[in-house]
């Protein structure tokens, strides 16, 4: 295994850069080809026999040794690989997953990522907190807020198919944020529970959370999920070109400057506006109209001229979907 680990300058010749991460973890050195095949095959012999699809790529961005005396096995150093990590990790489980499954059948989530990573792999927003502080906390509103913003701006950067831990990453606080991110996430590139806690839908705290309104807004979001499936599937194709599955609303118009700070609304895919809400105690919210007709997609039967501005009442098992005029996406 000699060169197949980052070295360590500070320690005695040849020693191996390590992290604690809850014990002692080596470095590998993803610029190493024989390192390179040799964990692609670790990592396929492992999804190969217990017939594992999928590989979710947690803190890895930590702990890269990238000072400028760390000396990677291809001569750069480590400010110069620190970025570019993530990719060469990306593509090795990526090379492991698509050696198992060469029909294309599986799934790689990344937390980090760099210029090019995102042709390997989709992506999560990490640990968004959602507290006051913005530091470890309970979910609030402030964390969906963080994740509908955060989600644009992957979009702008190139990273076509992105979600969040649905309901925020740190433990459970309030019902109404749970149920206002699972319609946010009914509407984002990847629809997930995860994190910390218990706010998985079937764990939550009794009291107030897992009641019946809950259970009905999940059961309804996650139904709709699927149903949307081949409209969600054909944006994923397209974001092949670039063009990513979430787009801020100047991807439509960029002539029109009301659109420019519009960041609580977007499209999902090329026909759907989705306006969601993001604040505890809104019942209301104001929905601005980019150009063309609009209808409602839930009971398509009111239309809405484009460039203008129209106030919803918002139910807490709502969120505001418009899809565009003469569209065909699957219905509810």
């Amino acid at each position: 295994m000699r060169g197949y680990l980052v070295p360590d300058p500070a320690a005695r010749p040849g020693n191996p850069n390590c992290a604690d991460i809850g014990g002692t973890s080596f470095i590998m050195d993803p610029t190493n080809p024989a390192a390179q095949v040799w964990w692609r095959d670790e990592v396929a012999a492992f999804l190969a026999t217990y017939g594992i699809q999928g590989i979710k790529l947690d803190r890895g961005e930590e702990h890269i040794p990238s000072e400028a005396t760390d000396i990677y096995a291809d001569g750069r150093t480590g400010r110069e690989v620190r970025n570019d990590y993530p990719t060469l990790q990306a593509k090795i489980h990526h090379d492991a997953l698509a050696s198992v499954y060469p029909d294309g059948d599986f799934v790689l989530v990344s937390r980090p990522a760099y210029t090019g990573t995102a042709q390997y792999s989709i992506f999560w927003g990490g640990d968004i907190p959602g507290s006051e502080s913005f530091g470890a906390g309970p979910a609030t509103d402030l964390g969906l807020r963080s994740a509908i913003i955060s989600q644009q701006r992957a979009a702008i950067l190139g990273v076509p198919i992105w979600g969040s831990d649905t309901g925020g990453y740190y433990q459970f606080k309030d019902r109404e944020v749970f149920a206002r991110w699972i319609e946010f996430s009914a509407f984002s590139g990847i629809m997930e529970i995860g994190g910390t806690g218990t706010h998985a839908p079937w764990n939550m705290p009794t009291t107030p959370a897992f009641d019946q309104e809950m259970i009905d807004i999940y059961r309804r979001y996650t139904t709709l999920r699927a149903t949307l499936q081949p409209y969600i599937v054909a944006a994923a194709r397209q974001a092949a070109t670039g063009l990513p599955i979430v787009r801020p609303l100047p991807f439509l118009d960029r002539h029109d400057p009301k659109l420019a700070d519009r960041w609580d609304e977007f499209l999902f895919g090329p026909d759907l506006l989705v306006a969601p809400v993001w604040k505890v105690g809104e019942r209301g919210r104001l929905v601005y109209f980019p150009k063309g007709r609009w209808r409602s997609y839930f009971d398509r039967t009111q239309s809405y001229r484009g460039r203008r501005t129209v106030k919803f009442p918002v139910p807490l098992d709502t969120v505001l979907v418009f899809e565009r005029e003469g569209a065909t996406v699957p219905g509810p």
